[in-house]
C-alpha cells in the first residue's frame, strides 16, 4: 500500500525527492483512479486508488501525490 497526499495541479508525473506528484486535465470526468503496475506487462494493478473530488481536484485538473 502507497501513502498518498493531496497533491498539486502540476500536469504530468512529477518526481521529487519525496514521491510524485500526478495530475491530469479531464473537462469531464466525474471519477479519476490511479493505477500503478508493477511491470508494463502486467494485467493487475499493484495500487489502486479512487481521487477523491474534493481532495485531489482543483478546477479540472485532478492530481494526487504518491510518497516513496
Amino acid at each position: 500500500m502507497y501513502k498518498t497526499g493531496r497533491g498539486k495541479p502540476l500536469f504530468g508525473a512529477n518526481v521529487d525527492d519525496m514521491g510524485t506528484n500526478f495530475a491530469v486535465f479531464s473537462k469531464n470526468a466525474t471519477k479519476v483512479y490511479l493505477e500503478i503496475y508493477e511491470n508494463f506487462y502486467d494485467d493487475t494493478p499493484c495500487f489502486s486508488t479512487e481521487l477523491d473530488n474534493v481532495k485531489n481536484k482543483t478546477g479540472d485538473v485532478w492530481h494526487i501525490y504518491v510518497y516513496d
